[in-house]
């Protein structure tokens, strides 16, 4: 909710977002929210992982740069304790930020070796991604297509076609 007031208009990704639009009170609530989860010695689970890695993206608002280290400590933590889809997909966008977009292509690798992702639009929307970050133009074009082919939210929609647009 802290970052509602930047996600108006056409979708923006997180990392482009303007830290000067979020909300600075609902991070602080937050942030002592999860002081308390942590407090209470109680086992951590997926919605305190949640909490901490939406903390480090925060926490771009006073530091002015994104930890990506420590997202993927805590998304590693996070597919332990919630082997999702997402989350797995989430992590290899991670991976490929905290590493390298070959790293974090791996990771998608061997999820597509055990999942069939042809209609998982989070996949492909992040091929796509760390393609163009290794240079792979032509690759990453087909693979933002898709994703907006599979997107719901047509700010997405559009978003990903622009993307696609960019690498002709």
């Amino acid at each position: 909710m802290s970052r509602a007031p930047a996600r108006t208009g056409p979708f923006v990704p997180l990392e482009d977002q303007d830290p000067s639009l979020w909300d600075g009170e609902l991070i602080r609530e937050g942030e002592a929210m999860l002081r308390r989860a942590a407090a209470s010695r109680a086992p951590i689970g997926r919605f305190q992982l949640e909490a901490a890695m939406q903390s480090v993206h925060a926490d771009r608002a006073r530091t002015g740069v994104i930890n990506w280290t420590a997202l993927q400590t805590l998304s590693a933590a996070l597919i332990i304790v919630t082997p999702t889809l997402g989350a797995q997909v989430a992590h290899a966008t991670i991976v490929g930020r905290a590493a390298s977009p070959d790293a974090g292509l791996s990771v998608l690798d061997e999820l597509e070796a055990q999942h069939d992702l042809d209609d998982f639009q989070p996949f492909h929307a992040t091929r796509a991604d760390l393609l163009r970050r290794t240079g792979a133009s032509a690759e990453a074009r087909r693979h933002f297509e898709r994703a907006a082919n599979l997107a719901r939210d047509t700010r997405i929609e559009k978003y990903l076609h622009g993307c696609a647009d960019r690498l002709r």
